[in-house]
């Protein structure tokens, strides 16, 4: 049998998804419901958002899915709240805006999943927390270079890059920001398991560039890399050509 038959957690249970409006995030949502499980999901905009509620009360039934309000990941006791009575966190929320400044975006990555995992060792029915890290966080790849990345791989590269940048921050600055807030917060992520030992087993998930079809055009729209097809749909070549190489 395979793992989705003899799950870790039980059917039926509720998982906390945060940022779930967003590509990511909205997708983890609609395979936890596929299986069976119960979702609770964070937003920052509670009226943006309110497809998410209409769309999965129609398409799994209403009680199945709650949307509750996180206005800042980094706040003190930010996900007290949403995390109270779930078995499982899966953590998709950090600083994508692709910002070149590294001062504003790996100080809210870290705290953002900091936040996240400190409601999580307080709640004693969580069992497994997910972290969606990024590719990046192991290596910024490079064209025709051949790296072999193992668990002990970080991307020092992109860390020393950020961790050197002063103002004012070239746009050309932005990815390895982002690689670095990727690689330091899933650093701090694993040093908050083997400070803290909770009652959770940690994973993390490094993907690269994601792509695929939006769940709800009209209200949910085409948001983070999904948009970068609609581009190349549209004849505008530069969002899909100016991403890094994949690994």
């Amino acid at each position: 049998m395979s793992p989705i038959d003899q799950p870790a957690i039980p059917k039926g249970a509720t998982m906390l998804v945060t940022a779930a409006n967003g590509f990511i995030g909205s997708n983890i949502v609609d395979q936890f419901l596929k299986l069976g499980y119960k979702v609770r999901g964070t937003t920052r905009n509670l009226e943006k958002n309110a497809w998410m509620n209409k769309l999965f009360d129609a398409k799994y039934g209403p009680g199945k899915f709650e949307l509750v309000l996180v206005p800042d990941m980094r706040a003190e006791g930010a996900y007290d709240e949403a995390v109270k009575g779930v078995s499982a966190v899966c953590h998709t929320a950090t600083n994508f805006t692709l910002s070149p400044n590294p001062r504003e975006v790996i100080p809210d990555a870290i705290q953002g999943v900091l936040k996240a995992m400190e409601a999580a060792a307080k709640e004693p029915a969580v069992k497994r927390f997910v972290l969606c890290s990024s590719a990046y966080a192991a290596i910024f790849p490079k064209r025709n270079t051949h790296v072999t990345v193992t668990a002990d791989r970080w991307n020092e590269e992109s860390i020393a890059v950020a961790n050197s940048a002063e103002p004012p921050y070239p746009p050309e600055l932005s990815f390895s920001v982002y690689a670095a807030s990727k690689a330091l917060s899933e650093k701090e992520a694993w040093k908050f398991v083997r400070e803290n030992k909770p009652g959770f087993v940690l994973n993390t998930v490094l993907p690269t560039a994601v792509f695929g079809g939006s769940l709800d055009p009209v209200g949910q729209g085409f948001p983070s890399t999904s948009n970068r097809i609609v581009a190349l749909f549209n004849g505008d070549k530069e969002p899909v050509a100016g991403l890094p190489p994949r690994t």
